[in-house]
């Protein structure tokens, strides 16, 4: 439910998960760069976006993604 004032949540429709959620995107960056050891969060996001191209496809620089390529495999 929002408030009156500017638009804004109201707290209480959001429960005690609310600060645990409010954490959570700097700790998936934070696991990012350790993930791919980079030290600047730019370069493990770029990596990490690399990869998901890579694996997925459906773009002109990977068409068919790896994932797509497996999954043929296993099956053939």
């Amino acid at each position: 439910m929002l408030s009156t004032r500017r638009n804004t949540p109201n707290r209480s429709s959001y429960g005690e998960n609310e600060n645990r959620n409010n954490r959570r995107p700097q700790s998936t960056v934070g696991d990012l760069c350790e993930a791919t050891r980079e030290n600047a969060r730019s370069k493990a996001l770029d990596q990490a976006a690399r990869y998901y191209l890579r694996m997925c496809g459906g773009v002109a620089a990977y068409e068919r993604g790896d994932i797509q390529t497996l999954l043929d495999e296993a099956k053939a």
